[in-house]
């Protein structure tokens, strides 16, 4: 059986396909699932290892979720904080907090690839020094 073509697949299976190849991009391969799906039909980790994540890259557990229209909750203050952050040369972050102790801090992807090449770096200049 063939894969489907990209225009055939689910928009939420393309938009996990599309975490699962910006965290390896950015972020690497995680050698202990070597061949266990991060680029096969199945797509998820989870339904070969028994794990219940969509991604798994060298730092991150990642799940991707799709919506056909993001709470208006949420996409309000992000894109105020967005666009104020362009206007005044500066990051965006997006802090959420609930009474169950629960917080998240969404930032932009740009930003977050920015943050792993600069984690990145340091980790090979602590190995160099190391060795």
């Amino acid at each position: 059986m063939q894969a489907p073509k990209p225009s055939e697949k689910p928009m939420w299976k393309r938009w996990q396909d599309k975490c699962r190849d910006w965290l390896a991009r950015y972020d690497g391969l995680d050698p202990s699932v070597k061949g266990l799906g991060w680029k096969s039909d199945v797509g998820k980790v989870s339904r070969i290892s028994g794990q219940q994540h969509d991604q798994r890259s060298l730092h991150y557990i990642g799940e991707s979720k799709w919506s056909e229209r993001v709470a208006k909750w949420l996409l309000t203050p992000w894109l105020k904080v967005t666009q104020i952050a362009a206007h005044n040369s500066k990051a965006a972050l997006l802090m959420i907090g609930g009474p169950d102790g629960v917080a998240l801090h969404i930032i932009t992807p740009e930003r977050h690839a920015e943050l792993l090449g600069y984690e990145r770096e340091v980790e090979e200049r602590l190995d160099d020094l190391q060795n």
